[in-house]
């Protein structure tokens, strides 16, 4: 079942600073986003979770980015950065959900 959605926030950085650190090593700008996420809901927000019969089972997830494309067309507020994302289980991947994303900056 796919679903589409929508969320936007606002990053105090420059666009070139964030473009660089996105382009250069994502997976590393998302496990640090997901790991200071988890410390302050003390839940691990890097993982995918399965209830079987009661029981949650978390499962450790990759975070692969499949594609970057650069937008320098100015029509809009100015450049663009689209990450297309892939969210899976580290192990075992056909037992969880993928969850596919793109990120614009």
């Amino acid at each position: 079942m796919a679903k589409e959605i929508r969320s936007f926030d606002y990053v105090n950085h420059p666009y070139e600073r964030v473009r660089d650190a996105l382009t250069s090593d994502a997976p590393s700008v998302f496990r640090s986003a997901t790991q200071a996420a988890a410390s302050r809901t003390q839940s691990v927000a890097a993982a995918l979770h399965i209830d079987i019969a009661g029981l949650q089972v978390p499962k450790d997830i990759d975070i692969v980015v499949k594609d970057i494309a650069e937008d320098e067309s100015r029509v809009r507020s100015g450049p663009r950065t689209r990450l297309a994302i892939e969210w899976v289980a580290a192990k075992s991947p056909g037992m969880f959900p993928l969850m596919k994303a793109e990120l614009s900056v």
